[in-house]
């Protein structure tokens, strides 16, 4: 296992891995459209849930990207 993989990821990482910028990862995790959690006004994103949703596997129940998810407003 690698040590520099946190399990646990901010939104600028979790957004660097996602390949969008802050403020759409942002925009997605309040819509729900992104696995996260909050932690007060803060959003936090489990890597392998991110890595799941990216694969299709729509963690937490977001839509994932081939999905169309994020895309416009609800």
């Amino acid at each position: 296992m690698q040590m520099d993989r946190k399990p646990l990821l901010g939104m600028n990482e979790a957004a660097h891995v996602v390949g969008v910028s802050h403020w759409t990862l942002r925009r997605w995790a309040k819509a729900g459209v992104v696995p996260a959690v909050r932690v007060g006004r803060k959003f936090l994103f489990r890597r392998a849930e991110l890595e799941a949703w990216l694969r299709g596997g729509s963690a937490h129940g977001g839509q994932s990207p081939q999905d169309g998810g994020g895309h416009g407003r609800a």
